[in-house]
């Protein structure tokens, strides 16, 4: 029997972001999106035209970068992932499971 994989339908975008002109720390944008099915590759920019990105599930805009792991930054990022993670296990099982009876059928 030959083993399925699945290839993830839900990703985490980082890009950068410019904050007010008085600021002088970096600030970033977290995203998780869902990927069209049968798109191979990375979306260039986080927007609901970018190719490839069928919508946006979650967006933290305007995350100051800091020093800390508890800066906005690292605490969005690590709630993309864990989001990301959850949305992929949920997903990804049901469509091993499809698989798996349609490839039994076959």
């Amino acid at each position: 029997m030959p083993q399925i994989t699945v290839s993830p339908r839900f990703i985490t975008m980082t890009a950068s972001c410019t904050p007010a002109s008085s600021c002088n720390y970096p600030y970033r944008r977290h995203a998780v999106v869902e990927l069209d099915p049968g798109f191979v590759g990375r979306p260039r920019q986080i927007s609901d035209r970018a190719r490839g990105i069928r919508r946006i599930i979650q967006r933290w805009e305007n995350c100051c970068v800091g020093k800390t792991r508890y800066c906005a930054s690292r605490v969005a990022a690590t709630e993309a992932q864990d989001l990301c993670e959850n949305l992929n296990g949920v997903w990804g099982s049901k469509a091993q499971a499809a698989a798996m009876r349609i490839y039994r059928i076959n």
